[in-house]
């Protein structure tokens, strides 16, 4: 079913992709899991798109430069180690430029993320649909629940292997840029404005000293408001890119980069239809109507 219905959205993708081809778009993942159906992704998005890289967006958003036609941005979220054991050949071999929101306490750990450890201690649906509810509970609430989960659970705490600096390095002469995702991934529409300076002024920190784009940063989750897109502004942030499945308008704000959401998993053909903005289209709205 779910494929005949791509087949059928695949047909309307590539007239709505005509129309809005010179928007940007910007693909956000977060894991390599396939290499095999991303490699098939990168060879159609090389062949469809002009890839650009960082610079030519910072040129664009700042200096008036035109973008290539057909412009596309490749994107990854939290710094998942399969982006690198699955990934850096793929980068390397097809020479394509990307970048990689890393989230800044987690380099050289083994510390999991923390929806994984909520995974982790609640088995199964349960804990898939807590790991989703927190996120809609303020960032002291949600600290709190986990250490008290951790710490009442009969399993020992996770562990993860985390990216180490000498792997981002090779991501990065890869061609692969890395950002700013923060710290430790806090919800920002969650958080006091306190608590957003630390992180900032935390991860900041940490990327200067390894030399990476402290200044472009990916918003946890996509959350965000007025308030905490004022702290990105005092804190010296000049990109911040959304994640709010959406093609970008014509005119890009710079602190409000939107992007469409892509797994590396995906087939091609439903692939196709979500990187068109087609479905994009449909889901928000499916969601204003309902």
């Amino acid at each position: 079913m779910r494929q005949r219905l791509y087949d059928t959205l695949n047909y309307f993708q590539k007239i709505y992709s005509k129309i809005y081809s010179n928007n940007l778009r910007v693909l956000a993942y977060h894991t390599i899991n396939d290499s095999s159906e991303f490699e098939k992704q990168i060879k159609y998005l090389k062949e469809n798109f002009n890839i650009i890289d960082l610079d030519i967006l910072e040129g664009h958003l700042f200096k008036n430069k035109k973008l290539p036609s057909k412009p596309l941005l490749i994107t990854f979220d939290d710094g998942d180690i399969s982006v690198y054991n699955n990934g850096l050949s793929l980068f390397t071999k097809y020479n394509i430029p990307s970048i990689l929101f890393v989230i800044t306490s987690l380099i050289n750990t083994t510390k999991p993320f923390w929806w994984d450890q909520i995974r982790h201690h609640i088995d199964g649906e349960k804990g898939e649909s807590k790991s989703w509810e927190v996120k809609h509970w303020s960032n002291k609430q949600r600290i709190t629940y986990i250490e008290k989960l951790i710490l009442e659970s009969p399993k020992a705490p996770l562990n993860a292997e985390q990216l180490s600096s000498s792997q981002l390095n090779d991501l990065n002469k890869s061609g692969m840029e890395i950002g700013n995702h923060s710290s430790t991934h806090p919800m920002f529409d969650q958080c006091e404005t306190e608590e957003i300076k630390d992180e900032l002024q935390t991860s900041i920190s940490c990327l200067k000293d390894l030399g990476f784009h402290y200044n472009v940063f990916a918003y946890p989750n996509g959350n965000y408001d007025n308030s905490s897109e004022q702290e990105l502004v005092n804190s010296g942030i000049k990109m911040a890119f959304l994640f709010d499945h959406k093609i970008n308008k014509r005119k890009v704000d710079p602190l409000r980069i939107s992007r469409i959401r892509v797994d590396s998993n995906t087939n091609l053909k439903e692939f196709k239809v979500k990187v068109s903005g087609f479905h994009s289209y449909i889901y928000h709205n499916f969601r204003k109507n309902s």
